[in-house]
């Protein structure tokens, strides 16, 4: 009986994918490729959030990125570096945050109670906070996602119910990356 337990199990647990769906070698290096790309724009835009970092320069820094990419896909190290660095600067971002919250120093909208604004930027915070904590991050999770949900927060800490206009570091850095992308997109290195 035990074996045929085991057999049934066994017959449920789908066999290794067909070779042509697997990704070649070179969307494997695209892939990382765009995903250092996009975690380099999230960090500089943090970094511009902080004015540690000319946000006017922002364009420039990522199109010398892609250059460099063009040239070799980034190796281990190097995305490990941009994993801490993000880590860092994101950590940063949530205890800024949630002191100001904390405190009692955050001017809120006034479209809605404060509580709820207060309850909201809480729940924003702790899923960046989980997501940045994830064995996944960087591999799976985006940090430019991320950054979007700690400018929202940002925004209602200073009376703003929405991201202003023009205002929004993640929707500047998405942006850059999608135009950069579209006038020479990534080529895989081998």
């Amino acid at each position: 009986m035990a074996t045929s337990v085991s057999g049934a199990i066994a017959a449920d647990i789908p066999g290794p994918p067909p070779v042509s769906s697997l990704p070649s070698q070179a969307e494997t290096a695209a892939e990382a490729q765009l995903d250092y790309l996009r975690g380099r724009a999230a960090l500089l835009a943090l970094r511009a959030r902080f004015d540690v970092f000319d946000r006017s320069l922002l364009a420039d820094q990522l199109l010398s990125e892609q250059m460099a990419l063009a040239r070799a896909a980034p190796d281990g190290l190097l995305a490990g570096t941009l994993e801490d660095d993000l880590v860092t600067e994101i950590s940063y971002y949530l205890v800024s945050l949630r002191y100001l919250i904390a405190v009692g120093g955050a001017v809120w909208p006034a479209d809605r109670p404060e509580s709820d604004y207060v309850n909201d930027a809480l729940v924003h915070l702790d899923a960046v906070k989980s997501a940045v904590l994830s064995d996944e991050f960087v591999r799976t999770i985006d940090p430019i996602d991320l950054l979007q949900k700690l400018e929202a927060v940002y925004w209602w800490t200073n009376g703003e119910a929405t991201i202003p206009v023009g205002e929004s570091l993640a929707e500047q850095a998405a942006g850059l990356v999608d135009g950069l992308l579209q006038r020479q997109p990534l080529q895989a290195t081998t």
